[in-house]
């Protein structure tokens, strides 16, 4: 609902850093949010699930910096992120170094390069990570590829709304895939998430409000046609 104010009083009051650190990136304080995330993931823990601790809260790290705009770090957060999670014996976490990569090529214009990377990093298309189905649909619409980038849009609706689902709201999913509707040539399809993204947001915080008029335009845009 884009209430990430709300959100971080309510995580503070149960001591929920992660999620503290989620709202902060969703709020625009990505930095503080990176700063949080990259010590949460050097937090003493049994040896034995270390690498699998440190590399999923760094890849959060790695997508708190690209929230505010700190790309430069990412190479080097994708060799430290690859290196761990070649010693944590699960599958998602030893590709999502890709996911890293793809975030710095599509920040770079490079889309054609970081779209092989975010395949690469693809665990599940439904429950994987689902900020790495957020970029790799930006980056296919980048290219002109709007079809392709509506299903990737529409598998994390089909997964479980925990795990690697919690870090990509549906609205935002929502407000990506009425876009690819529109480029794909589908305005009935893009209104309905266009209006959907609006009602979620009608509480937002204030920096909020200028998206979701935009959204509002767009709507009434293909509701034009």
């Amino acid at each position: 609902q884009g209430r990430n104010t709300e959100a971080l009083d309510v995580a503070r009051a149960y001591a929920d850093t992660l999620g503290a650190a989620v709202a902060l990136m969703e709020s625009g304080s990505g930095g503080e949010a990176a700063r949080t995330l990259r010590s949460m993931a050097w937090q003493p823990v049994p040896d034995e699930v270390r690498p699998l601790h440190a590399s999923w809260l760094l890849v959060h790290a790695a997508s708190a910096h690209a929230a505010a705009g700190d790309f430069a770090v990412l190479p080097a957060l994708a060799d430290s992120i690859e290196t761990l999670a070649a010693n944590s014996a699960y599958a998602r976490n030893m590709r999502l170094a890709r996911y890293v990569r793809g975030r710095a090529l599509a920040a770079a214009g490079w889309h054609e390069e970081a779209v092989r990377e975010f395949e690469l990093a693809v665990y599940s298309t439904s429950n994987g990570y689902g900020l790495l189905n957020l970029h790799h649909a930006r980056s296919l619409i980048a290219l002109g590829r709007a079809r392709d980038a509506i299903a990737v849009l529409q598998a994390p609706f089909r997964g479980p709304v925990d795990a690697g689902n919690v870090y990509a709201s549906h609205t935002e999913l929502r407000l990506e895939l009425g876009r690819a509707f529109e480029l794909a040539g589908m305005p009935d399809s893009a209104a309905v998430q266009y209006r959907a993204v609006i009602r979620a947001w009608r509480q937002a915080d204030p920096h909020l409000h200028a998206r979701r008029d935009s959204v509002a335009n767009r709507l009434q845009a293909v509701q034009s046609r």
